[in-house]
C-alpha cells in the first residue's frame, strides 16, 4: 500500500491526519509521565519522541492550553498541597 492510501484510509477512519494523530498520542504520554514522575520536562520531550524541545511546547500548548510545567503544577503538586 503506498503512503497516500494508507494516510488516506487513516484519516477516512480516524478524522486525523497521521501527524496530528501521533502528536496526541505522545501528548498523552508526556502527560502521564508528568503527572507520574519527577522527570524533566526536556528529559520527557525527548522520551515521548519529539525532536525538540520548542516542538513539545508548541504542540503540548496547543493540545492543552498551558505549558507542561503549569500541567505538573496542577495535576502532580508536591507534597503537603492540594490540586485545585
Amino acid at each position: 500500500m503506498s503512503p497516500r492510501i494508507a494516510t488516506s484510509k487513516f484519516k477516512r477512519h480516524t478524522s486525523l491526519i497521521f501527524v496530528q494523530f501521533l502528536h496526541e498520542v505522545r501528548i498523552r504520554h508526556a502527560c502521564s509521565l508528568l503527572v507520574c514522575t519527577d522527570m524533566s520536562v526536556f528529559d520527557i520531550a525527548i522520551e515521548v519522541g519529539f525532536g525538540s524541545y520548542p516542538s513539545f511546547l508548541r504542540i503540548f500548548l496547543e493540545l492543552n492550553g498551558v505549558a507542561p510545567g503549569e500541567y505538573r503544577k496542577h495535576y502532580h503538586p508536591q507534597e503537603g498541597t492540594i490540586a485545585t
